[in-house]
């Protein structure tokens, strides 16, 4: 009897002892299992697999994040693609409306150098009860002198002019302030030609009185005033006032010009 009871406590207490390692293993494997199961990476990747299958197709592109260490060939290639990239095109400029502008008719009747002329072209054209329309330009002339080379006091210029009358009284010398003396001028030419043989001819006919003719070009600047009646608002009143302008005599020259 007493090795029966023997045998059956520990029969009892092998089974205890299996039992509690089987519940030991069944803690170590459900706890590893937790761990993995739970563990950061594995959520990331649940997370990230959850918002994949709920977000759209267009939200899945990613812009690549700017780096401040790029290399030298991608900082190349950047920079080579960017100047390549076209351009955006310029909105186009607002179309400028241009207004026509309106034809003028005039009547030319001529122009006018000194103050005189101006008073009166502005006198005739007020007899005709017209209005009166002035231009001004400034016109240069080229022409050239024929006078001494050199300068003399006033007493000798004098008596180099009483000389050269004395053999010809058609000529018209006159003397011209030069610095500190005068000069002797025979007139003007407006052509070169035409002096140049007056030179000679002077030089061959007066030896005696020792004098050195030279041509020298000259310009002149003058501001010439140009009158006209109107405007018109036709050509026909341009004509008509032409007409009436014509029966004086100093503008027997009148015609009708436009302008705008």
């Amino acid at each position: 009897m007493a090795k029966k009871a023997k045998q059956t406590k520990s029969t009892g207490s092998k089974k205890k002892g299996f039992f509690i390692l089987i519940l030991l293993l069944s803690l170590l494997i459900g706890g590893a299992a937790y761990y993995w199961y739970f563990s950061p990476g594995m959520l990331f990747e649940a997370e990230d697999s959850e918002l994949m299958m709920e977000a759209p197709l267009t939200s899945l592109q990613v812009e690549p994040e700017a780096s401040e260490d790029l290399s030298p060939n991608q900082g190349v290639v950047r920079t080579f693609l960017e100047e390549q990239a076209d351009p955006l095109p310029e909105p186009p400029k607002p179309v400028k409306k241009t207004r026509r502008k309106q034809t003028k008719y005039y009547v030319k009747v001529g122009t006018c150098l000194f103050v005189e002329c101006q008073v009166q072209y502005s006198q005739l054209i007020e007899t005709k009860k017209m209005p009166i329309f002035k231009t001004s330009a400034v016109k240069v002339t080229k022409y050239y002198e024929l006078i001494s080379s050199s300068s003399y006091s006033l007493e000798r210029a004098r008596e180099k002019r009483a000389l050269l009358l004395k053999y010809n009284k058609r000529l018209s010398p006159y003397l011209v302030p030069h610095k500190k003396g005068y000069r002797i001028s025979f007139g003007s030419f407006p052509v070169e030609g035409k002096g140049v043989e007056m030179k000679s001819y002077l030089a061959q006919l007066y030896p005696q009185i020792n004098m050195v003719f030279a041509l020298e070009p000259r310009k002149d600047r003058y501001k010439v005033i140009t009158f006209h009646a109107g405007p018109f608002s036709s050509q026909a009143k341009a004509q008509q006032a032409k007409i009436q302008l014509r029966k004086l005599p100093e503008f027997m020259e009148a015609k009708v010009i436009t302008r705008k």
